[in-house]
């Protein structure tokens, strides 16, 4: 896809943002971007915690994916002690339903570990997702 417009921090719904965008030559694509700060086992999680916030933005990447346009998750993980990526079922079960749910609209799912030390970041590694 040819990226032709990005904006940041774009406002889908009132009191939603989304993190980005981004539009070209193939439609529309609507990113958030979501931090993952937990890792237990090698496994990075999130959400950490209850997030209504969270769940918001499932629910509004669910609806854009159902209306046509490609909406992507892309969680973060700037760690190096990682091995994969899977929602935190465990502390938020109401935000593993909202996931799955996304995930069969045809959100799309990404994560990514960039080691981060006090000379920079090192180079991004695409980790795998695990479902269910």
């Amino acid at each position: 896809m040819v990226m032709k417009f990005l904006k940041s921090e774009w406002h889908i719904d009132a009191g939603l943002r989304m993190d980005f965008l981004l539009t070209g030559d193939r439609g529309t694509c609507f990113l958030e971007v979501k931090s993952a700060t937990v890792v237990e086992n090698g496994v990075a999680r999130f959400p950490d915690s209850i997030t209504p916030r969270g769940i918001k933005h499932l629910k509004a990447l669910t609806q854009k994916a159902r209306e046509g346009h490609r909406a992507v998750l892309l969680f973060l993980i700037q760690r190096s002690d990682v091995e994969c990526f899977k929602v935190n079922d465990i502390r938020y079960p109401d935000y593993a339903t909202a996931f799955q749910q996304a995930l069969a609209a045809g959100v799309e799912t990404f994560a990514v570990a960039v080691n981060v030390s006090p000379v920079g970041f090192g180079k991004p590694r695409l980790l795998p997702v695990l479902h269910g």
